[in-house]
């Protein structure tokens, strides 16, 4: 999702961590002549992981879990992968990127129905604080940038 606004009205502008995403916002604050904008790099708005087949074989894991489990994860919005153990160098407390962050809070498994309630309210707790540079009517000026 990416809100690009008229040159001008963009108070601040909060990518993801992903490389592809923090390029794009470059480009576009750029284009638009907006570089001078406030921006902060959370981690929230992140993709969702598939933590323990993140990297692996497609084939190979639906061989490992089967097809109906494989299946009912890969398109299904509840149930989760597999979850990391704590010490998986793969744990999202190991990324650098996320050294700042409370690994209590980081996930080790989630589901897509984790990584959306993540990601919208990492939406409205980036937009909520930037409220009052908008004046008493709300108006989007913030810029927020992620691929769930």
């Amino acid at each position: 999702m990416t809100a690009i606004l008229p040159l001008g009205q963009i108070d601040a502008y909060f990518p993801s961590y992903l490389k592809r995403v923090i390029r794009t916002a470059w480009i576009s604050l750029d284009t638009f002549e907006q570089m001078h904008v406030d921006t902060r790099y959370p981690w929230k708005p992140n993709e969702w992981h598939y933590r323990d087949w993140q990297g692996k074989n497609k084939e190979n894991v639906l061989n490992e879990r089967g097809e109906d489990y494989f299946l009912t994860v890969r398109r299904g919005y509840d149930p989760p992968p597999p979850s990391l153990s704590e010490k998986d160098g793969q744990n999202p407390q190991f990324d650098p990127n996320c050294k700042r962050v409370n690994p209590s809070f980081l996930p080790l498994g989630e589901s897509l129905k984790d990584t959306s309630k993540r990601v919208i309210n990492s939406f409205l707790g980036l937009l909520q604080p930037n409220w009052h540079m908008t004046g008493p009517y709300w108006s989007p000026r913030t810029a927020i940038h992620c691929t769930p």
